[in-house]
């Protein structure tokens, strides 16, 4: 319902949650105890408090990982785990993550863009990259399982492979839905149209982990026969936005 709200009704929801969260990180965390020190909660705009708060730099974040690490009561409990990110933009940073917290946020976006993209979990999903493992049946997990009967895909890991490699065992098996990055996609497109090949026709291509421009996005529909569905995500929060389902551009998850 949250989109649903007027402009004024959401910058009034938001303010008050970074409110609340400078707060907790300024009672808890000794860097923004001294970075938030002069810092007050008050009933202003979004951009208002935005713009009292210096923002955090990179080098601050990977050398003060300790101290911005919030040592609050009863953490544990929110099975608080630690992580990197994938160094896609340069050297990886460490960060905190409360797994009992994001889990939740995780499906319901992840199900909310299957929603909106009219994604039938009783199709099956094929999942290639390098961080992937050789599953032959790999089914739609959580939340879809809750849900009821899900369809049993693949994932096939492209590391030490040639694209042809991944292009024919993909084709064999001709997921309705195929989960790549946009430059294996390319790849993917690329082999298909100098081959000649027309045997792997997806519905749907998903895409994570870097930008998708109308170059990719005409190179996979020419190659592959599919559209693409772009979602933007990073290790610490997971989903930032979704792709929209009536056009390319992407709607950031603000609640």
């Amino acid at each position: 319902m949250f989109e649903r709200l007027a402009p004024e009704q959401q910058d009034r929801l938001l303010a008050g949650q970074l409110n609340h969260l400078l707060q907790h990180a300024k009672r808890y965390a000794p860097f923004w105890a001294e970075r938030l020190a002069k810092w007050s909660p008050a009933e202003q705009r979004l951009g208002d408090i935005l713009d009292q708060v210096q923002p955090l730099a990179r080098k601050e974040l990977q050398s003060e990982f300790e101290r911005l690490s919030a040592k609050f009561p009863k953490r544990d409990a929110l099975g608080v785990s630690p992580g990197t990110t994938s160094g896609s933009t340069g050297t990886p940073v460490r960060f905190e993550r409360c797994t009992k917290l994001y889990l939740p946020q995780y499906y319901a976006v992840g199900l909310l863009c299957s929603r909106w993209h009219h994604i039938d979990s009783m199709k099956p999903l094929g999942v290639v990259g390098s961080r992937c493992k050789d599953k032959e049946r790999a089914p739609l997990g959580i939340p879809f399982r809750w849900l009821g009967p899900v369809a049993v895909g693949f994932e096939r890991s492209t590391k030490n492979r040639e694209i042809s490699d991944t292009y024919d065992y993909c084709a064999k098996r001709n997921p309705t839905y195929l989960q790549a990055g946009p430059t294996l996609l390319t790849s993917l497109a690329r082999y298909a149209l100098d081959h000649g090949r027309s045997d792997l026709r997806p519905e749907l291509a998903l895409t994570l982990g870097s930008v998708v421009t109308d170059d990719i996005r005409q190179t996979v529909r020419n190659g592959l026969g599919a559209k693409i569905i772009d979602r933007y995500s990073c290790e610490e929060t997971g989903y930032i936005a979704i792709q929209c389902p009536k056009h390319n551009h992407m709607h950031v998850i603000s609640p």
